[in-house]
């Protein structure tokens, strides 16, 4: 991400083995761009994955990350694995979006992925433009990426969504930059939508509009099975990240016309951040919160937050909504009470939900529901792992330092039941410090 986001300095916890029914498989492989001229990157390392699976044929799953993050934002490259066999085995292909690709970008970041009715899949990249690119060969090949600009030209943080109604129709969402003057950032969240399978794009429409020196981040779309109503969820930030004393304020949005037309924007929900602490610092934030919607309507959202410590350190938080957005449940928490950041929810039939999150440290744990997060089973799904040993991000005006496994990991249900996630570990070395994994429940 080119944001600005606040690095969380969050204390590692004690060590506790961690056990899991199934062991992770490894999805990540060797690095397609090792012979890339390009700038000092932990070659190597992928981080920041996202997760999909075909929603009608069991053991479709893709999964795209970023490949040899860059020292400072960024990384060499976008690769997507898929598999064909409930995630045993995974194929690797670099995406053509970056320069290490054959692409005239360099760098790529923000992999999102998400897959219609058809089986068609939609991958979503950041780099001097948002970058989509189509497969209709379940990841064995791709179409030439369709650059997606918004007025000013900065941009950052892009998701797509596949409508999962109607086949060829899908949704990206972006932050459109007209200032990023440290400390203060001033956005747009743009909405883009195609009608053919990703062939052609509509002219970018400001969805949620700026503030002073603030503005929305990290949008995702939802849409709700039943109805086909949209929802746009946005963090909005003040001053360029949050604190304690200006916390994210998370905004929804609605569309019932495809994305046409849209309802002014309504905060639900805020995220505060914890006090900056000795320790590690990790690269993390409430701005980048989690957004889901189940097969009757019922929209979730989780978080990290500091407010249940009085400040000391951050747990997520869940809340939910039944009108479509309207109201929603007074948040609860979702973690065990240890420090707990990078949350993503995923959901399915009636109130059958799953949030993965990275418990310091650090461990994954995949807490999952089936009365839309009243009542929650929590087990660890990865070894444990030493947090240091991820990629150490060079800061900048524009990028926060820290120790980076990504701004967010991959949760999706799965076709008939369950649900997949995908995360980032890491190990002790210079090289190849970091993997992706892949685990279902």
């Amino acid at each position: 991400m080119l944001t600005w986001r606040t690095a969380a300095a969050l204390a590692l916890g004690t060590s506790v083995v961690a056990t899991a029914a199934t062991a992770p498989a490894l999805v990540s492989g060797p690095s397609p761009f090792a012979g890339c001229a390009s700038a000092p990157s932990f070659e190597g390392a992928e981080v920041e994955p996202s997760l999909a699976a075909d929603p009608k044929r069991a053991g479709r799953l893709v999964a795209v990350y970023q490949q040899d993050r860059y020292h400072g934002g960024g990384a060499r490259g976008i690769v997507a694995a898929a598999s064909t066999d409930g995630g045993v085995s995974w194929r690797r292909v670099a995406l053509p979006v970056s320069a290490c690709a054959g692409a005239a970008a360099p760098f790529a970041s923000d992999p999102w992925v998400s897959v219609g009715p058809d089986g068609r899949i939609y991958a979503a990249t950041l780099s001097d433009a948002v970058s989509v690119t189509t497969s209709a060969s379940w990841g064995r090949t791709w179409s030439a990426p369709v650059r997606l600009q918004g007025q000013y030209g900065l941009t950052d943080k892009e998701a797509v969504t596949a409508d999962p109604r109607n086949p060829g129709v899908a949704y990206v969402t972006w932050s459109d930059y007209l200032a990023t003057s440290p400390p203060g950032t001033t956005s747009d969240e743009v909405v883009s939508v195609t009608r053919d399978g990703g062939r052609r794009w509509s002219t970018p429409q400001v969805v949620v509009r700026h503030g002073r020196q603030s503005g929305p981040e990290d949008g995702q779309i939802v849409v709700d099975p039943r109805t086909g109503t949209l929802y746009l969820f946005t963090a909005w930030i003040r001053g360029g990240y949050a604190t304690p004393e200006r916390p994210a304020w998370y905004l929804v949005s609605r569309s019932t016309d495809g994305g046409r037309h849209w309802s002014t924007a309504r905060r639900f929900a805020t995220g505060t951040p914890a006090a900056r602490r000795s320790g590690p610092v990790i690269r993390t934030s409430p701005q980048v919160p989690s957004f889901a919607v189940d097969g009757r309507g019922a929209l979730y959202a989780v978080w990290q937050d500091a407010r249940l410590s009085h400040g000391a350190h951050e747990d997520i938080l869940l809340t939910r909504s039944t009108d479509g957005g309207r109201r929603w449940s007074t948040p609860t928490r979702v973690s065990r009470g240890n420090a707990a950041i990078i949350p993503v929810v995923a959901a399915r039939g009636s109130g059958s939900i799953a949030v993965l999150y990275l418990e310091l440290g650090a461990r994954y744990r995949l807490a999952r529901s089936a009365d839309g997060g009243r009542h929650l089973s929590d087990s660890a799904v990865s070894p444990d792992f030493a947090i240091t040993d991820a990629p150490n991000i060079t800061p900048s005006p524009l990028v926060p330092g820290g120790y980076f496994v990504g701004d967010y990991m991959g949760a999706a249900p799965l076709a008939g039941s369950g649900f997949g996630a995908v995360f980032v570990t890491a190990r002790a070395g210079t090289t190849n410090t970091t993997d992706v994994y892949y685990v279902s429940r």
